[in-house]
């Protein structure tokens, strides 16, 4: 015990007045790692994201787990549109999307 104090006295309790030379190269490391991640650090909304709109992932593409039903209906009018029911995750059974889309329209809109 008495090493055990005699070290802490050694580590914590030294003239204030002397400069540690371990400590002085910590904080210069510290000190050196906060402005490179203070630069780093993308400080307006032009730098967030510079990739376009078709890389873009959205909310079901991110889903890897997802389940789709598709199914074709023929509405009042006589056109046909598809709709489709996307469980996002089947684990959870929580979230779902329904998507609607005339025939020939080219896509479905959520």
């Amino acid at each position: 015990m008495a090493k055990l104090r005699k070290r802490f006295d050694t580590i914590f309790l030294r003239d204030p007045a002397t400069i540690r030379p371990e400590l002085t190269v910590f904080a210069m490391g510290f000190i050196a790692f906060l402005v490179v991640a203070i630069l780093s650090f993308p400080t307006s909304s032009s730098a967030a994201d510079t990739r376009s709109p078709q890389e873009l992932k959205t909310i079901i593409d991110l889903q890897p787990f997802r389940e789709t039903s598709s199914i074709r209906v023929k509405e009042a009018g006589g056109s046909e549109a598809q709709v489709t029911l996307i469980n996002l995750n089947p684990h959870i059974n929580a979230w779902y999307l329904l998507q609607v889309g005339e025939k020939g329209a080219g896509g479905l809109s959520p």
